[in-house]
């Protein structure tokens, strides 16, 4: 019989033990020692107790300022430009408006066989009789029962009537101001001999 002596066991309480832990289970793979699960152990760690890159507070306030700086920037450019169309909206419906004026009159002064003034300028065809008021806010033309409307204003109206004749037009000149510019219609009518004889005896 083999006796063992106490001393040979490898699992004795009086001796150190230089094995693997009882307690773990995990096995290591090819190549690998205990020492690499230390150092992973370690990285795991480091990686959790490190912070995490992002923007403080006063670089979140920055941003919110220049953010509203561009916004308030960008709305009034866009009130400003909004301004600016309606102005010159503006302005170019006033310019129709005198240019418009300008053609119909002087279409109706060229066509028609005289020009006179009471009150409002008549102008008169062979067949028909054209009329213009001038008010100090609109300028009125009628004709054959319907009325159009200038939203003009006409200014330091100048009647000159042929000489001798009472109420025959000759000359005729007003301002109409408008935004940015002020136009001057100016009309001149050269009559006939006859006419000037028949209008020396008109009204007496």
């Amino acid at each position: 019989m083999v006796k063992i002596h106490p001393e040979n066991k490898t699992d004795s309480p009086h001796r150190p033990y230089f094995g693997r832990s009882p307690l773990s289970t995990r096995r290591e793979g090819p190549g690998e020692s205990s020492t690499n699960f230390k150092n992973g152990d370690s990285v795991v760690q480091e990686y959790i107790h490190k912070k995490l890159k992002g923007f403080t507070l006063m670089e979140q306030l920055i941003a919110i300022a220049l953010t509203s700086l561009l916004l308030l920037i960008g709305f009034t450019a866009v009130m400003n430009f909004n301004r600016l169309f309606r102005q010159i909206r503006l302005n170019a419906g006033e310019d129709r408006s005198v240019l418009l004026l300008e053609t119909q009159l002087a279409n109706d002064w060229q066509a028609c066989n005289e020009a006179r003034w009471d009150e409002q300028l008549t102008l008169k065809k062979a067949f028909s009789t054209i009329t213009y008021q001038f008010e100090p806010e609109y300028i009125v033309r009628s004709y054959d029962m319907q009325s159009d409307t200038f939203r003009l204003s006409s200014r330091e109206l100048n009647i000159n009537e042929v000489s001798g004749t009472k109420g025959l037009v000759r000359t005729l000149s007003f301002q109409v101001p408008t935004t940015n510019e002020q136009y001057t219609i100016q009309l001149t009518k050269e009559y006939p001999q006859f006419k000037q004889w028949e209008a020396r005896g008109y009204g007496d």
